[in-house]
């Protein structure tokens, strides 16, 4: 009886744990937030989809849309759209949004925002992503591995009704990583001089990133740029993702 009692106090103990480990940036501790459920549960991700939301101006909703909904698709009878809140992303203007997930067919996450026109839905646009935040200050921000290579960090705007990324001069990568093959670090983007040549289990971070190149700093501070020949079946750099399925 003892041993059962132990067990259910740290079985309890583990998913209360798990339940609060929640990374929320300092920038938006003052936003709630919760997990949207779609069901599948198997995708790999540390963590289900979340959006991060200002609970002055948002409802949250949280139904499975059904057959008949106007925005169910024939397709989506193989996974479930979520119907998340409804909310501004200008809290100083008079305009209501829907917040619409899905996973997709092969676990691909994303939110599609649409604007409340009467009794129409306009759809703006579709982010690929695994957290969303709503702040409510007239963006929106994004952050997961979502056919990305890493957890890439985006900023989006409304632009004549329609989502717009805030461009960045590059994507902050931020790994730390130990390489499992031999790789070659250019001194500009044009890769033709050497700057280094790295052996395995060398130790690298990936600072910066600008399309298919990344800016890495080796352990002993020199900083070059490198472009992966293929992350796929095994990418040389942990931490680095084929962006595909």
């Amino acid at each position: 009886m003892r041993r059962i009692i132990a067990f259910s106090i740290l079985l309890l103990t583990s998913c209360f744990v798990k339940a609060q480990h929640v990374d929320v940036p300092a920038s938006f501790k003052y936003l709630k937030y919760i997990e949207v459920d779609d069901g599948m549960g198997s995708c790999g991700w540390d963590h289900n989809p979340m959006v991060f939301y200002n609970e002055n101006i948002t409802t949250l909703i949280q139904k499975t849309i059904q057959k008949g909904h106007p925005l169910y698709f024939i397709e989506s009878e193989y996974f479930d759209i979520i119907d998340v809140a409804r909310t501004k992303i200008d809290y100083k203007k008079e305009e209501y949004f829907r917040i619409v997930y899905d996973g997709g067919p092969s676990c691909d996450p994303m939110y599609s925002i649409y604007k409340e026109a009467g009794d129409s839905l306009i759809r703006m646009g579709t982010i690929e992503c695994l957290d969303l935040f709503v702040p409510g200050n007239g963006y929106l921000y994004t952050r997961g591995h979502a056919n990305t290579t890493y957890d890439k960090r985006k900023k989006y705007k409304l632009l004549k009704d329609k989502l717009e990324e805030v461009k960045q001069p590059y994507y902050h990568v931020g790994i730390r990583s130990e390489i499992i093959e031999s790789i070659v670090l250019y001194t500009d983007k044009t890769l033709e001089e050497e700057l280094a040549k790295l052996p395995k289990g060398a130790k690298i971070e990936v600072l910066l990133n600008e399309d298919e190149m990344f800016l890495v700093k080796t352990s002993f501070g020199l900083v070059g740029w490198w472009k992966p020949e293929s992350l796929y079946p095994k990418s040389p750099m942990p931490g680095l993702y084929f962006r595909g399925d």
